[in-house]
């Protein structure tokens, strides 16, 4: 079991990656992700006339579909800069600055909870849960997605092949939970019992990531895939080189007319608050 500081440093490493890196994802994987958000958004109840919450909500793609449902939402994210980002893009919606995994928000003021790709990234997803339940009234839906393992999922086992074969995962980075854990339907079931939630779904989805030929899966990872684009930077320059070859090779069977369509597989698991 990883210690109180352990988590600490791992959720700060996390905070500083996605400040860093909010504009770099904003440009590179935010479309990628907003494709799960309808089927998230139905996961979770979401209708018109609902107070929704939207947690980690990056620049804010989320928080406008709850807007286009009829509901009322508020993105909260760690990150300024990814709060500064969705304030820009969708004036006249709520975004604060929040952590997922010390809630402020009032007992049983929510209709319902979304997470779109948040839960992975958390250093303490059990304290988010714990929050997320206590936030729901009764009867609200709570829905997160996360990616696939790399066996399901062509992006992930494209870069982290390359990445093994190249390169090295140990870079000085804090343990965390591991990135695929919520992958697994059976974390899935344990995790929404601590918590008290019911009626848990657990599907999948097929996204693709459409990037610039030839090198666009590189630097959509580079720019935008906080873990990864860590672990990427602190690799030496000749093993860098040798994973950015490795990856073109291996995406150039996705391209098409000067674009890349690789293909992306995302889970998809929700709950009710009874």
């Amino acid at each position: 079991m990883l210690s109180a500081e352990e988590l600490d440093r791992f959720h700060d490493v996390e905070l500083d990656g996605w400040r860093r890196l909010a504009a770099g994802y904003a440009q590179h994987l935010a479309d990628l992700m907003s494709q799960a958000i309808d089927p998230l958004l139905d996961a979770a109840g979401v209708a018109a006339g609902m107070h929704v919450l939207d947690l980690c909500c990056g620049p804010g793609h989320a928080s406008d579909a709850i807007r286009r449902r009829g509901g009322t939402p508020l993105g909260l994210d760690f990150a300024p800069e990814m709060v500064a980002l969705a304030q820009q893009k969708w004036p006249g919606l709520a975004f604060e600055v929040g952590d997922a995994e010390n809630l402020k928000q009032p007992d049983q003021s929510c209709d319902a909870v979304a997470m779109n790709f948040g839960l992975l990234h958390l250093a303490r997803p059990e304290a988010a849960m714990r929050h997320i339940a206590r936030v729901l009234r009764p009867g609200g839906r709570f829905a997160f997605t996360v990616w696939a393992t790399p066996a399901d999922s062509i992006g992930h086992r494209i870069m982290l092949g390359a990445l093994n074969a190249h390169g090295t995962m140990e870079v000085g980075l804090p343990a965390g939970p591991p990135l695929f854990r919520f992958a697994d339907p059976q974390e899935c079931t344990v995790l929404f019992a601590a918590a008290g939630l019911t009626d848990m779904t657990f599907n999948k989805l097929q996204l693709r990531l459409d990037v610039p030929a030839p090198d666009g899966l590189f630097e959509a990872y580079t720019a935008g895939a906080v873990r990864i684009a860590i672990i990427l930077a602190r690799q030496a320059p000749e093993a860098l080189a040798k994973i950015r070859a490795a990856a073109r090779a291996a995406s150039a069977e996705y391209e098409q007319d000067g674009t890349l369509g690789i293909p992306m597989t995302a889970v998809l698991v929700s709950g009710r608050r009874p």
